[in-house]
This record gives C-alpha cells, structure tokens and sequence, in this order.
C-alpha cells in the first residue's frame, strides 16, 4: 500500500518519510481492505512487470503470479517484427508487458468491455507504448481477424468453474465475466480455437489457467496437435500453457 500511495519501496527507501496526508489514506485503504475490498480498487492501482498499471472497478485485477506467462513467451521469441495479439486483455497488463520487451513487436488486445478498453489504451499511454498497439471491443472467440495474421498469442480466459467460492472475499467485487467460466474450460476452448485460427503456423501462443482445470486443458492441448507444455508460476503450481502452431493444426474438438 505504502508503494501505491508513494510510488517508493520500503524495501528500497526504509526510513520512507510520510505525510499526514498519506498516512490518513493508508488508514483509509487498511479500512477498505478489512471490509474485504480489492486493494487494487482501494489504490486505483495494481503493479505488474514492476510498473503500475491502473485499475478501477468492473477491469480485472492483473496478479503478478501471471507474469510467468508473458516471461515464457519472452523465451521462445526474438525482438523482430512481431504481430501479437491479446485476448481477454482486461487492464493490458500481459500485452504492454511484452511489448515493452520486444520494441519491434506490435499489438492488439481484444476485450468485450468497453471499460476495460479505456483502462487499457490509459495504461498503453503511461507505459509510452500507445503507438504501438490497437485496441478492439469483440467477442474474442469471433475475432475479425483473417487467417494466419498473428506471430504471438496471449490469452487470459476466465478459467474458474462456475460455483467456486474464493476464500477471498475482495474477488466477490472483480467482473464475474472476468472470471467464471462453465466447467472451467469453456472459454478456454473457444478462444483456443479461435486463437489457433488466426495463429500463422510457427507461431507461439500462451493462455492462462490454473492446476484446477489442468486435466481437461491437457486434453484439449492433447487434441490440438500442437507442440506444448504447461508453464509452472514460483510455487509449481499450473499457470498457463505455452504452444507452438504446427501447419495443419486440427481444431480442438473436445
């Protein structure tokens, strides 16, 4: 909190100065976060590849656990010309975050709120990358999106199964839609498939989901023909997949 107030670490400033100011709004955020609010909504703000992005009610939350993504696409691309698109772009944390890796490297993030949108091209402009990257409100599994016209794929899905209580109450307040997903997967099918569409082939792509639904994600990978693997976050447990688009990838069909 201290850090969202500032901008400094107390890891890296431990005799940080405060003003009565800021120590009334730390008092404030501590409030909120005991009546079970998202500090990210408290703060106006979320840190994600050591920069802060900003955030509002009703734009998902970034999780800095989901970084291991972006880092395992970073490993099986070069800096070159890339074209990258971003599904389920939300606040934009994944696309800016590799973008501002690969200076060649141009995006598009995709995202069916118009709020998350304007969260997003915010950021694009804090993060001075806003020229080079395109924004567009659509359903990301009916992507207006010819063929083949894709070098990297990024993709958050929602991947919690419908019915799960988080034990964390703050994530009551964060977009369901952002969220929930039937049988955990449902989304994750589609925007695969669709991902896989419009992946040229040579192509990588990686997509977010948790050890919860990694049974039925391993047999959708399996039914994908694609080379795969899932990528593990600091604890082993299951973050994402990485895949590369073989020519004659088939559909996934279960």
């Amino acid at each position: 909190m201290i850090q969202a107030r500032t901008g400094r670490s107390v890891f890296r400033h431990p005799f940080l100065s405060l003003h009565a100011e800021d120590v009334l709004t730390l008092l404030h955020w501590t409030e909120g976060r005991k009546r079970g609010h998202p500090l990210g909504y408290l703060t106006g703000r979320a840190f994600f590849w050591g920069r802060p992005l900003r955030v509002v009610p009703g734009v998902f939350i970034p999780r800095p656990e989901s970084e291991v993504l972006v880092a395992a696409l970073l490993e099986r691309t070069e800096n070159r010309d890339l074209r990258v698109l971003d599904l389920g772009t939300g606040s934009g944390a994944l696309l800016l975050a590799f973008l501002l890796e690969r200076p060649r490297a141009r995006g598009l993030g995709v995202d069916r709120s118009s709020k998350a949108l304007e969260i997003a091209r915010e950021n694009a402009r804090r993060w001075r990358l806003a020229e080079r990257v395109k924004w567009i409100q659509t359903d990301a599994a009916r992507l207006p999106l010819p063929d083949a016209s894709v070098d990297v794929l990024l993709a958050n899905p929602p991947y919690v199964p419908e019915g799960w209580e988080s034990p964390d109450p703050a994530v009551g307040e964060e977009p369901p839609e952002a969220l929930f997903s039937p049988g955990g997967v449902e989304h994750f099918r589609k925007w695969l498939r669709e991902g896989l569409r419009v992946l040229r082939p040579g192509g990588v792509g990686g997509m977010e989901c948790s050890s919860v639904v990694a049974e039925p994600v391993r047999i959708l990978m399996n039914s994908t023909g694609v080379a795969w693997s899932f990528v593990p976050d600091a604890s082993g447990e299951v973050r994402g997949v990485v895949f590369v688009r073989s020519p004659g990838s088939p559909e996934p069909t279960s």
